[in-house]
Order: C-alpha cells, then structure tokens, then sequence
C-alpha cells in the first residue's frame, strides 16, 4: 500500500482503532486487510484497488481447494504469490501445486539453505570432544546405523489415527459391494449345496436382455443376523495405529518424514545410556532408548501415557525377508491348541481370495486353519481337509490379515505374502504356480487334472471347477465384470462399448455383470452394444456361469479374483497395482496395463498419486479395446502366464 499519510490522517486512525479493537470488527469483515478499504469508505475518500479477484491455486487435500492466493497489478499480470494454506517448509515435504509459478526455481532456494542452515538456533554439530574417544565411537556407529536405515515410526498415542485406520468391526452393515451375501455361512470342505445352485434366470427383449435371478426363498437359513464382534489385535507393531517413514540424516535433520512435529533428532550420553531425542521448534518431543531388536522405544515428552517406536523397515515385518522367526498365533480351548484361526476383514471380495490363499499355505506347514471372511460363499468351491471357511465372527485375539495397509502398499512384493506374513509371521514364496506346471509337465490346457480340479498355487487347495447348473444358454460367451467399488479403476464407458463390438464381431456373446446399484450405469454403458447384462446374482450363479465362459474380463476386482480363483482364462485392466502384486497366485489371469509414467503409483503420494486420481485414473483411459482384445485372444488359446500387455503408442488412439 502507497498512502500520502498526511492528507488520509483520519481513515488511517480508524483502521489503526480497528486493528486495536479486532475481537470486536473482524467478525463482521474479512480480517485486518479489509480494515483500510472500510476506513476509506467511512471518510468518503479516493483510492485505487486492483480490478482482479484473487486467483487461488488448488492444494491437493484440501476441501475448499485453495492452497495458494495469487494476486495481480493494474494490468492483471501476477505479482505474488501467497501461500497461505501451504507454506514452504525448509525441512519438511512441500506439496506441489499446479499453476505455481517459479517452482523450481523455489525449491533450488531451499536446497541452497539446507546445506548452509539445518534450521536449529545456536547449534553445533557434536564433536569427539564433547564425548570422549570411546563415546564418540559408539555415537558414530549408532548414527550411521540411523542414517543408513530405513524406519517406521509407530505413534501409539492414545488419539492416534492415520495412515493405518482403525479397526473394522465384524458386522453386517459395514460391508460395501460386490453381490449380497448371507450371514454365518460355514464351508468346512463340504461338497456344494444343491439347493443353492439352483438359480434360474429368465432373458427379456431382443437385441439386449436383461439377465435377472428369479425371487426365492431362504432355504438354508442364510438371512441371520451375524453376531458384531471387534477383533482384537495381538500386541504386535502398528496394527490399526498411526504410523509413517522417517530417514535420518547428518547434521541433526530429517531428510524423509520431517514434519512441525518432529524436525530435528539428538543422540545423548545420559547415565551410560544412549538416549535418541526428536525434537521440533519448541525443544525435545520424544525420548527413546535402544531396544534389543536394535530399534528404539520410548514416551512422546508432551503427551502423558503416549508411547513411541522406531523400527527399520526390515525388523518390522521380519516376514518379507523370510526369517520367520515367530510361530503362527495360537487360539486355544482350555490351553489345549486345536487350529489356528486368522481373519481378513477387508471389504472385497478379491481380499477374501488373497487370504484364502495365504490360509492355505498355513495349511502347507501343517496347521489345521479356520479362515474368517466376509465372503465364504465365494470361497466354497475350494477345500482341503485342514481348512475350514467360515463368515461367523473371529475369536478374540485372532490377527487380521489387512493390518498395516499403508507398509503393505509400499514394501509387500505381492499381496499373498504380506497376508501370510501378518499372522503367521511365515515367508510365502512367490514361486512357479502349480497349474502352470501341469500344463507343462502333462500338456493339459489349464492346468486342468482329472475330476475337473485344478490345483493353486497351494500345494493342499483343491478347487471344484465342475458347473453345478448350466446359467447361460450361450455355445460361446465372454463374461464383463466393468465395475469396481473404487472409482479410480474404473475404465471409460465408451471403451467397454468397443471392446463388447470387438467380442461380438470375433464369434462370442457378451454378458455384463453388476450389482444392483450398478444397475443405472449398466444400461447406460451397454444400452447401445451387443451386450447382455446381469445384475445381482448369486455367487452360486457367477461362479457357474464363468466355468463355462471362454474368458471373463474386468478391472482390478473381486470378480476377477474370483475368477482366477477357479482357474478361468481372465484378463485385467488396472493401473494402480503391479501384476506380480495381484496376481502372482492367479496365473490363469492376464494383467493389461497402461504404458505410462504414473502407473503402479500403488496409492501412494509420492509416488505419482493425487487428490483427483481418486475420483479417475488418466492412465486407464490410454489402454486401447485392441490391446485388451489381443490379450483375451491369447488367454482363450492357452497363451497364459506371459509378461503383462502394455497399452503402448500404437493403442492410444484405439477406440
């Protein structure tokens, strides 16, 4: 502001009263900058204001999506930039914004202040004399052992919350998707049930139809109410607590997981014991002590009762680098062990066929398991005699196989192991999978063996591939799962609509399959194609009438899975995970994926996520009907287990 003080005296004391009396103004106006517009209006008095409004640049996370207040001379050009919601932090992560101007040109800045200032006031790095030779010796071990590693900070405090989520409760009303299921269903390597086979559907319309399962009764008493019990985890490392990264470096700074929480780290000599000290800008926030596994734990200073620990990465989730040096968990009766019980309580019904995988390869050391899942029904064609299935409510004390979400996108190699690894604290190999080997050791398409079963990638699950009931009265059919829970997986419409003319014009039927939510959208995506639609089904049904379909094809959910499960040829389209990570135990399942710089982000923000990936993924949107279509081709003739498709250059303008 430019003010000639001598001629405006008058509405410059008004806004200074203002200023003075701000509890009683600035609620009614927009804080102190507006305080001098008001005075100016009060006295009647010319000033000159910039025509243009503020132009605010959008903060990734944030609901009103401003971030940064840009604003502009008498011409409308930019002449600052005010980040007012993301302030650059010397030693923390600053986010970027779109539209920000000179952003590299800011960050070169703070680089050139790190190597001169660490941000710390009258400090000085330690030195041997400050400790003396033994001393000094043991701190430089210990700091480069700091340095060099990789480590997890597990914030116990009581209203800790964060990347790892609470804990789910076992109970009806908080499951989302896929088909409706049924309540404490037991599958105890049972033959399958006739009477829930029997789902007839009837075809209206000509050109399309819509597939619909007639309505029944509840022969087998499958609408009980399920009993809502928490399960409650083993004291174990970060389950269902905040939990983040955290790298140190030299001169007493944080190169990765710095935060106004923590931004600097002191080691101490204190009664002949090493003290690790986090601190931020108002002193010392945590002390922690050595620990025997070679981390640290100890209390946060500011909070009373809140513990905290500093684990690398490899200490703790020993599992992924195949120590498996803690038994499996026990649930007994009496103090007599009878079988080892392991939950998965994640939503999807591709999550209950992971954990089906790693209770079998429980089941491979010789344990006798009980798997607790949302979804048995879409486990029943599997058996071995020491497993059973069941969706009745886990025992206290049973571990969840989804714990630690948020480590096991980053570091678990493929799902199965992490699953695995989180109860039975055993290493799950990702080895060569077993139908892969029967075809080439017997030359049967498919992996296919006597009986109509297949054997998995468990050496003990068995999985019945015989069609209870014919569903679709189709000679050559291809089934579309289009839709998944999360939008982001999602592929455009107008590509489905292709690929379904692609599939009709190559000899096979179409049909789409949907919830009843999906409903609306299926017509919608599939009203002007050659499609057939189902909606709602039972698993009983899908489960049919994909064994006798020549493929199924579909993103990165439960269907899919479900159909790897049985051993059906499959293709996926995802982006967000990398096939080993999804399939590696399903290798009748083909991955498609986009040939881009953002694929496989595995949801993680630095790692290429942003806020608007979670509403669409822009690289699905480049694999091409073609190259999905070449990849149900190969899949039909036998061609499975072959490196995932890429969506290159040659697809992109596809469809």
């Amino acid at each position: 502001m430019v003010i000639d003080s001598l001629r405006h005296r008058e509405p410059i004391e008004l806004a200074l009263k203002m200023n003075q009396e701000a509890e009683r103004y600035c609620h009614l106006i927009w804080d102190e900058k507006d305080t001098f517009r008001f005075a100016w209006h009060k006295f009647g008095r010319a000033f000159s204001m910039t025509p243009y409004p503020l132009q605010n640049l959008s903060l990734p996370g944030v609901a009103d999506g401003a971030g940064v207040m840009c604003q502009h001379d008498f011409e409308g050009n930019r002449i600052f930039q005010h980040r007012n919601l993301a302030k650059w932090d010397l030693l923390a992560e600053n986010p970027k914004i779109p539209g920000y101007l000179y952003e590299e040109e800011s960050r070169q800045f703070l680089a050139d202040l790190r190597k001169m200032w660490n941000g710390r006031l009258n400090w000085k790095a330690p030195t041997r004399k400050d400790f003396g030779p033994e001393a000094w010796s043991e701190r430089s071990v210990l700091t480069k052992d700091l340095v060099l590693g990789e480590w997890l900070l597990d914030d116990r405090r009581p209203a800790a919350s964060g990347c790892c989520g609470p804990l789910l409760k076992w109970s009806l009303k908080s499951i989302s998707k896929p088909w409706e299921r049924r309540a404490e269903t037991v599958i105890e390597a049972a033959p399958l049930e006739p009477s829930l086979l029997n789902q007839p559907v009837y075809v209206a319309g000509e050109g399309f139809a819509l597939l619909s399962p007639k309505s029944r009764t509840d022969p087998a008493g499958l609408n009980a109410p399920a009993k809502s019990v928490a399960v409650d985890p083993a004291s174990g490392w970060s389950r269902g607590l905040k939990c983040r990264e955290l790298a140190f470096a030299e001169y007493s700074t944080l190169r990765k997981g710095a935060s106004p929480e923590a931004y600097w780290w002191d080691l101490e000599l204190e009664n002949s014991q090493w003290v690790l000290y986090l601190l931020n800008e108002k002193g010392r926030v945590a002390k922690m002590t050595r620990t025997s596994d070679q981390g640290w734990l100890g209390r946060w200073l500011k909070k009373p009762g809140g513990v905290v620990a500093l684990k690398r990465v490899e200490t703790a989730f020993r599992f992924l680098n195949g120590e498996g040096t803690e038994p499996a968990p026990r649930n007994s009766s009496r103090g007599k062990r009878k079988c080892i019980h392991v939950a998965n309580h994640a939503y999807g019904v591709g999550d209950a066929i992971f954990g089906l995988y790693a209770a079998a390869a429980m089941v491979d050391e010789g344990k006798k398991v009980v798997y607790h899942t949302r979804f048995a029904r879409w486990l029943q064609r599997a058996s071995h005699p020491q497993l059973s299935i069941t969706e009745t409510a886990p025992p206290k004390g049973t571990r969840d196989m989804d714990s630690d979400y948020a480590e096991q996108l980053r570091y678990a190699p493929e799902r199965v192991a992490w699953y695995a690894g989180q109860v039975g604290r055993m290493k799950v190999p990702v080895r060569e999978p077993q139908q892969r080997k029967n075809q080439r050791d017997n030359g049967t398409k498919g992996g296919e063996t006597p009986g109509g079963t297949v054997v998995q990638p468990s050496n003990a699950l068995l999985v019945n591939r015989e069609v209870g009931i014919p569903r679709l009265d189709f000679p050559k059919y291809v089934i579309l799962a289009p839709f998944a829970a999360w939008e982001s997986r999602d592929w455009p419409e107008m590509h489905w609509r292709r690929l379904a003319w692609l599939l009709k014009e190559a000899g096979y039927e179409v049909v789409a399959m949907g919830t009843k939510a999906e409903a609306e959208r299926m017509e919608r995506t599939f009203n002007k194609s050659y499609a057939y639609w189902a909606i709602d089904h039972e698993p009983e049904w899908v489960m049919d009438a994909m064994l006798d379909a020549a493929a199924v094809i579909g993103l990165d959910s439960g269907m899919i899975h479900v159909a790897g499960l049985l051993g059906v040829p499959a293709v996926c389209i995802h982006s967000h995970m990398p096939p080993e990570f999804l399939f590696s135990h399903a290798p009748t399942v083909k991955s498609v994926t986009p040939d881009t710089g953002c694929v496989f982000c595995r949801w993680q923000e630095d790692r290429g996520f942003m806020e608007g990936c979670a509403t669409a993924c822009s690289a699905m949107a480049v694999v091409g009907p073609e190259a999905v279509m070449a990849a149900v081709t190969e899949v039909v003739e036998g061609s499975t287990g072959l490196p995932p498709v890429s969506a290159g250059n040659e697809d992109r303008s596809a469809g």
